[in-house]
């Protein structure tokens, strides 16, 4: 079925590529099943004809500034028949195949997008692909065999030379700039970068250990390094594109060899985006020692996406408009949609025309990148696989995939089809694992992330272990619950006097830097399916505003985590109602906050006994997704100087989790009881009997 844009009584939605549509009409019995195969731009030349082998649309050639453009088409597939009308799509439910009879022209129907199936679809070709890639790797992936330790066989780090590898005056300044186990964690790269087998390594980078900084140390380490000409003899490729080799090669293309070529992929747009911006930004080390930005960097995906980045929760605090000019211009400058459309301009501009396609022009900007920047679906992309499959000898010489525990093992695997010599995975299973809805799909362990799996089966892992972000009291828990006391505070910040805040000294202590108030009247209430806690609601309002009158200059980077939606509704209501609009305040989900920080963080637990019988402690203590562990950890770990966990302790102790949490938070004198009763959001509380004491 062929649909015009200009057709507009037919849809008002706008499709992408691989939407799922539920189809519907008065002269049919049943509705129908489609997928959108989106216009590909590949089918429109430069002069503005489609090829002769797609659809014909012109006789007459687009001038480049022409303000007409080819008329988008949405091709929609037809699948299948269902049997009911609502939406119901299970198995019971399919009722046979679509007959070409019942699509004719000037037909009227509906059209409901259900939802996208283009990474699923990806993700499929992926598993696929895994017979077509190196052995070895297959090796590691599905017979989980342990290629990375044994094919080593250097498990100390001190043992990988690297004098030979990285230019000294280069490793000179990654030593001042890298800590130990960042260090370690570039030389086991380059080392394994080395062997003639390829190899996956495993980089854990728990909260606050600097997992970005140490990526951008990874990649200047391999646009760096060893590699042979044609004759044989050892070269040295620097970033910037020039040959250190007894002053006889000038450039790459004096030599018969191909530079490094990265390949840096994440779950999500936000992600890619952060990647590229810090990449572009602040560039790497060269190997003078020095930081270099001469680096040909191409952002893969649709430029649209961009607003994800900017949008961002990470990002929203901002209110420096010119900065987020400059990281909106940035992405745009650096993405493969522009570049092409810059290219095209251009050849359209000379005398002689050229007869070239958007993919040929595509081939030619990416052949020449040194870092491409994609979505782990993005690299299932046509635009991708075209470059790899049309380029004789193009191939990415490493695979960076950021965040790699937060993504699901298929879409994981699909960079790999483009069988790499080296994937580094970074990430930490500690922290929250893909959101997965389905509970079929959890079930089948479809959440488990490939770096979780590879790191059971006894794939080498490193882990940063030296974290800059949190007080002490805080980081020393989560390394004793959640990293096996290996997570260590840098000497910096215990030694760091600006970190010291003023509100530490309060009189009642409900300040510290780590504190649970145990406010035990709180009592909670359903709405709708969701869950609130007036009292916690109310209490966090009035510490807020206790802080607002004694410690006024340090309000501006506050957090609150709420994992229910009633409750973060009550709370932006109840700041709204005190404080005003221009209350800078964000309250957010623990999965809103993940890979963030706030100077203070306020946990509203929520979960407690419900109003009717709240004064039995014992009457309930069903906690939800609280007691997930992973979550917990994420919660924990995003205060930089104070985390203030409000919640109801009895009804959390029927969790094993919390209960050790808070045994924990006992035995070191951090829990702060709060006596005061709470009936309405009129409450106030001057908490004269409130006192730091045990439970």
């Amino acid at each position: 079925v062929l649909l015009s844009n200009k057709q507009s009584s037919y849809y008002d939605a706008e499709f992408s590529s691989g939407d799922l549509i539920y189809i519907t009409s008065n002269s049919w019995e049943r509705p129908l099943l489609g997928i959108v195969q989106g216009w590909d731009p590949d089918e429109i030349s430069l002069n503005g004809y489609l090829n002769i082998s797609t659809r014909k649309r012109s006789n007459s050639a687009l001038s480049a500034d022409s303000s007409e453009q080819p008329q988008k088409i949405d091709n929609i597939n037809i699948l299948l028949c269902v049997t009911d009308s609502d939406h119901d799509i299970s198995r019971e439910s399919i009722g046979g195949w679509a007959t070409p009879g019942m699509i004719i022209n000037g037909l009227s129907i509906s059209l409901t997008i259900l939802g996208n199936t283009l990474t699923f679809i990806r993700e499929s070709q992926a598993l696929v692909s895994l017979r077509y890639i190196s052995p070895k790797l297959q090796d590691i992936i599905i017979r989980n065999n342990k290629v990375c330790s044994s094919s080593t066989n250097e498990s100390n780090p001190e043992k990988i030379k690297t004098d030979e590898s990285i230019n000294p005056l280069m490793w000179n300044k990654l030593n001042t700039l890298y800590n130990d186990t960042q260090l370690q964690a570039i030389k086991k790269v380059i080392y394994y970068r080395n062997l003639s087998d390829p190899n996956i390594l495993l980089l854990q980078g728990p909260p606050g250990t600097g997992k970005t900084h140490t990526i951008l140390g990874i990649i200047g380490a391999l646009l760096t390094g060893n590699t042979l000409d044609k004759t044989g003899k050892k070269v040295i490729i620097n970033n910037s594109k020039k040959i250190l080799a007894n002053n006889s090669y000038n450039n790459i293309s004096d030599l018969s060899i191909k530079k490094p070529r990265i390949l840096l992929c994440a779950p999500s747009n936000t992600a890619v985006d952060e990647l590229l911006y810090r990449l572009y930004k602040q560039g790497v080390i060269g190997l003078d020692g020095e930081k270099s930005n001469d680096l040909s960097i191409v952002r893969v995906g649709f430029i649209n996406k961009k607003k994800d980045f900017l949008t961002s929760k990470r990002h929203s605090n901002s209110s420096n408009q010119e900065m987020k000019s400059v990281i909106n211009e940035v992405i745009e400058k650096l993405s493969l949609e522009t570049l092409v459309e810059n290219k095209r301009k251009y050849l359209n501009s000379l005398e002689s025309k050229v007869s070239w396609t958007l993919s040929d022009i595509r081939k030619s900007i990416l052949d020449r990148a040194d870092i491409v920047c994609c979505t782990l679906s993005g690299a299932g992309s046509q635009a991708l696989i075209e470059v790899v499959i049309g380029k004789t000898g193009f191939k990415f010489d490493a695979i960076i995939i950021d965040e790699a525990a937060q993504s699901t093992e298929p879409s994981a695997l699909i960079p790999f089809k483009f069988d790499p010599h080296l994937v580094i995975m970074v990430g930490d299973p500690c922290q929250l694992p893909a959101v997965i809805l389905s509970k079929k799909s959890k079930e089948c362990n479809y959440h488990q992330s490939l770096f979780e799996r590879l790191q059971k089966s006894g794939v080498e892992m490193t882990m940063l272990n030296t974290q800059y972000r949190m007080h002490p009291y805080i980081a020393d828990y989560s390394s004793f619950r959640f990293y096996n006391n290996q997570l260590l505070t840098d000497i910096s910040l215990l030694e760091n006097a600006e970190r010291v805040r003023p509100y530490y000294f309060h009189p009642s202590e409900k300040f510290k830097p780590f504190v649970f108030h145990n406010v035990i009247k709180g009592y909670q209430t359903i709405e709708n399916t969701s869950y609130k806690n007036i009292p916690e609601a109310l209490y966090i309002a009035e510490m807020y505003q206790e802080l607002k009158r004694f410690y006024p200059h340090c309000l501006d980077n506050i957090g609150i985590i709420a994992p229910y939606s009633a409750q973060r509704k009550l709370l932006k209501q109840i700041f709204k109602e005190r404080f005003g609009y221009k209350c800078n305040v964000e309250i957010s989900t623990i999965d809103g906050f993940q890979g963030r920080e706030k100077d203070i963080i306020f946990f509203s637990c929520v979960r407690a006994p419900n109003k009717s019988y709240r004064n039995d402690k014992n009457a309930d203590n069903n906690i939800g997704f609280l007691k997930e562990k992973q979550r917990l950890n994420v919660a924990i770990t995003r205060a930089r100087n104070a985390l203030w966990i409000v919640g109801h302790a009895d009804t959390l102790r029927g969790d094993s989790e919390w209960e050790q949490l808070l045994n924990y938070m006992k035995a070191r004198k951090y829990i702060y009881r709060v006596f005061k009763e709470y009936n309405d959001k009129k409450s106030h509380n001057n908490n004269s009997s409130n006192k730091t004491s045990t439970i």
